[in-house]
């Protein structure tokens, strides 16, 4: 890809970072995260060096209530904007 990638918004699938291969919360633990955080910064990154938007799902992990979530985030410039 470079600079003049003719897509401007790339959507990607739910859970498009792990897949669905899990039959308990033990299972996915490993892989929820906060957001922002890893995930988002890596494709946040590629958001700004791409000049494109980003739809993203991923699991996420409220620290405070340990509460997992199917979420789904929109990138630009390598920022978080939206939550849905």
């Amino acid at each position: 890809m470079s600079k003049n990638f003719p897509a401007r918004i790339i959507v990607n699938p739910e859970l498009a970072t792990t897949g669905y291969a899990f039959e308990s919360r033990r299972d996915i633990s490993p892989f929820v995260e906060t957001v922002p955080g890893p995930t988002t910064e890596l494709f946040g990154a590629l958001a700004r060096r791409y000049g494109v938007y980003i739809c993203l799902g991923l699991p996420e992990v409220d620290l405070k209530s340990g509460i997992y979530y199917n979420t789904a985030v929109h990138l630009e410039e390598g920022r978080e904007w939206d939550e849905a």
